[in-house]
């Protein structure tokens, strides 16, 4: 490749780093759930890039209690409705509310009140889009819920499963 070539492909290359779709995802708010009802939560999801990103779809896992620390990987995934979010504007933050299957029962509410520290709620999953280019990416989260001090539920990054691509 001839010097004038290299520098056309890294300037294609930084081209497209930095005009691609940057994706994350944040925790958001909860409330305690009660007994009888699914356990709730509103994440956050912002694409920090300089466009949009396309055909988003969120696959997610919410549920528990699991033991703590989480250190394999996330359990089997469904995909949420996104039809509201199909495309993510540059620097636009889209709350969502996600719930789990079915209500936690005395088990898990017991590890939201704090009874049982080797326990955690989880939410994780992977977030999928394609950027101006065509090219897909994906980010991979992890968050665990917890109690804290008798205040509410905290949520935590897990130290596992927190990733994204690198393309």
């Amino acid at each position: 490749m001839t010097a004038a070539g290299y520098q056309a492909y890294i300037a294609r290359d930084t081209e497209r780093r930095q005009l691609q779709a940057y994706v994350s995802i944040h925790s958001g708010a909860t409330g305690f759930p009660n007994i009888a009802d699914p356990f709730a939560a509103i994440v956050i999801v912002k694409n920090s890039g300089q466009t949009p990103a396309y055909d988003f779809q969120l696959n997610e896992y919410f549920g528990g209690p699991l033991p703590y620390p989480f250190t394999t990987s996330c359990p089997s995934h469904k995909t949420i409705d996104t039809k509201s979010v199909v495309t993510l504007s540059s620097q636009q933050e889209e709350p969502l509310t996600v719930k789990t299957d079915k209500p936690l029962g005395i088990t898990g509410l017991s590890v939201l009140n704090g009874g049982d520290a080797s326990q955690r709620i989880y939410f994780c999953g992977t977030v999928t889009y394609n950027d101006i280019f065509g090219y897909s990416h994906w980010t991979r989260f992890n968050f665990s819920y917890r109690a804290v001090d008798n205040k509410g539920v905290g949520i935590e990054y897990s130290d596992h499963g927190n990733d994204a691509d690198h393309n």
